[in-house]
């Protein structure tokens, strides 16, 4: 008797199944965003302290891009996302057990690896069963979804740790990443992928890569991205707690701010198609500079609703800067490029919390702001030298 392993079929297929994987995986980390700061927070003295622990996690974060690329030339992009989502899933399990900083750094270490693993194999799947002429739209819709997860996820993950604690939050993380592992399993993905499609050294498709222009401008666009984004999700809950809000109402705020994303990413994807990508990019970051200096001269309320309304500037870069990433590189050079590309988030998430960490330790958070200000306009400018056909 031969066994049949069971096998599910789900009404969505092709580039839609990859949006609904992420989707459920994205809902691990909004969980935890509203706590995630404060945690790290009961191992250090200071505020400032906890962004220079974000700024090694990142490293961590950059390290494991470059480890997960390498990956890429021994093994699928499916089967690399099988055992990726498995370690992700168990790695929330450990963070139950954590007692000190030592402790996470090391966990955080092989969760980041899986972490990264996931999301690089899912955007290199999406591409795979994307049309080039409609990337724009497939990428609109892939982190309007995602975004929908940030939109639950804080709201959840306020109220679970205001009532009962972190261990049933992070246990609850941790059924996201596995539900992925076993969908994979009932309702393989069938695509003809090849394990690898250049052979070039590490080093050398570096080079290679930076020797683009628009390749090098797109690097940067996902710099300025996650420059605004670790503050929203590193700085903005250690300022409101600061000024005597709940997590309740951190996690309130983190999802508001996802509201105009949801609402515009897809109608800007479908714009950037038609319209090209150029002009999109540097509104969105001339947008959210605009709003981070307003914040000098609001209280806290009014900063939180100018944190809101700048993410209408940034409907117009996050799926945008993915679409313009696929639309420029040929197939053959897609695996190779597309973890350095991924790099460019760490990089920005490090040199965010480098500087304004430095910038919070001898000042204050509307100092980091206006800081924060600055580098969106500095952002801004730069996309203006992205060339288009």
């Amino acid at each position: 008797m031969v066994h049949q392993s069971f096998k599910l079929k789900l009404p969505l297929k092709g580039a839609y199944y990859i949006v609904f994987l992420s989707f459920i995986l994205t809902l691990a980390a909004p969980l935890l965003s509203p706590i995630f700061p404060i945690f790290i927070k009961s191992f250090v003295a200071k505020e400032a302290y906890v962004g220079y622990i974000g700024a090694l996690l990142s490293l961590l974060l950059l390290i494991s891009n470059v480890l997960a690329g390498k990956c890429l030339e021994y093994t699928t992009k499916v089967k690399l996302l099988k055992i990726a989502t498995l370690g992700y899933s168990i790695s929330f399990i450990i963070l139950i057990f954590v007692k000190n900083v030592y402790q996470f750094l090391f966990l955080e270490l092989f969760k980041n690896f899986f972490l990264v693993a996931s999301y690089i194999s899912l955007g290199l799947l999406l591409r795979d069963l994307s049309k080039n002429k409609n990337i724009g739209k497939i990428e609109g819709w892939s982190f309007t979804i995602a975004n929908v997860a940030f939109l639950i996820g804080p709201l959840i993950g306020g109220l679970v740790a205001e009532k009962y604690s972190y261990t049933v939050l992070f246990s609850i993380s941790a059924l996201f990443p596995m539900l992925v592992f076993l969908l994979l399993m009932i309702n393989p993905l069938k695509i003809k992928e090849n394990k690898t499609t250049n052979h070039k050294h590490t080093l050398e498709n570096i080079k290679s890569y930076f020797k683009k222009r628009n390749l090098t401008l797109i690097y940067i666009s996902s710099i300025g991205l996650l420059f605004w984004w670790t503050v929203v999700y590193l700085y903005i809950p250690l300022y409101l707690v600061k000024n005597n809000l709940g997590i309740d109402k951190i996690g309130l705020f983190l999802a508001l701010i996802t509201i105009p994303l949801i609402l515009l990413e897809i109608p800007a994807g479908k714009l950037a198609d038609k319209f090209g990508y150029k002009k999109f990019l540097f509104f969105g970051f001339l947008f959210a500079a605009i709003c981070a200096s307003l914040t000098y001269f609001t209280n806290t309320t009014y900063t939180m609703v100018l944190f809101v309304i700048a993410s209408i500037g940034f409907a117009c870069i996050e799926p945008l800067r993915e679409a313009f990433f696929f639309k420029i590189v040929s197939k053959e050079y897609e695996k190779a490029y597309y973890p350095i590309f991924k790099t460019g988030i760490d990089v920005g998430r490090i040199l965010c919390l480098i500087i304004l960490s430095t910038v919070l330790l001898y000042s204050n958070f509307k100092i980091v702001f206006v800081t924060l200000a600055v580098c969106m306009g500095i952002f801004s400018l730069l996309m203006l030298l992205i060339k288009e056909k």
